[in-house]
């Protein structure tokens, strides 16, 4: 990858500038100017940048010296953030994926309460139904970029907080007891743990993607020689 590169990513009304620096006056340099072409470009399209939602993260190795970076956009000091979020996935400055597992948790958290008064002991949706709603909810947001972040799961100290959240799912969906630790409960509900499902939908996502472009099949026929 060039050090010059620059791109720009625009989605709906988010907008992301990628550049590569090999110091803080360069990358000074490359904000401005970027920001400045954008700004323009906005301004044509009759649209206006949204200075105090404006973020920036640097990105670098744990051994790059730590210098300060002033980024002034319409006389608005720019905040310098070591975690943004960007379509509901929350990049750090050292991609750990710390701040998104933990992020991802606290949803979680929040989501449960709602869904447990579908999982009342006397009443409430069937067992099937009830797998179908957190798969559907829970498990989709979880999955969620998954692709990005399965490879951090090995780290203890990350896949404690997927581990806690599926839990959670299990103690829902299979009405158990709170005294109910997660491996049992995993065996309980037949529900593979949450740290291998998502592992192998970022597997099959990325096998996709790389069919789409290659044109290659991801399942093929075993040989018969």
């Amino acid at each position: 990858m060039s050090k010059r590169w620059v791109q720009h990513f625009v989605y709906a009304d988010d907008t992301l500038l990628l550049l590569i620096a090999t110091n803080m006056r360069e990358a000074n340099q490359k904000i401005k100017r970027e920001v400045k072409q954008i700004k323009q470009d906005m301004l044509n399209g009759g649209l206006l940048l949204n200075v105090g939602k404006t973020e920036i993260m640097l990105m670098k190795k744990k051994r790059d010296e730590i210098v300060p970076l002033s980024i002034e956009i319409d006389g608005r000091q720019i905040a310098i953030k070591r975690a943004i979020k960007y379509l509901g996935v929350w990049p750090d400055e050292e991609l750990t994926w710390e701040t998104h597992i933990k992020k991802m948790y606290e949803k979680v958290c929040k989501m449960i309460p709602k869904l447990m008064v579908l999982a009342r002991n006397t009443f409430g949706y069937s067992t099937d139904a009830r797998r179908t709603m957190l798969e559907g909810t829970i498990g989709a947001y979880m999955k969620y970029a998954s692709v990005a972040f399965a490879h951090r799961l090995k780290y203890a100290y990350i896949a404690k907080y997927v581990k806690r959240a599926h839990r959670a799912m299990l103690l829902c969906y299979g009405r158990l007891y709170q005294s109910v630790s997660y491996l049992p409960g995993s065996v309980i509900c037949n529900w593979v743990p949450m740290k291998y499902a998502l592992a192998a939908h970022a597997i099959m996502y990325a096998r996709k993607k790389d069919a789409r472009l290659t044109g290659s099949t991801i399942l093929q026929e075993p040989s018969r020689d």
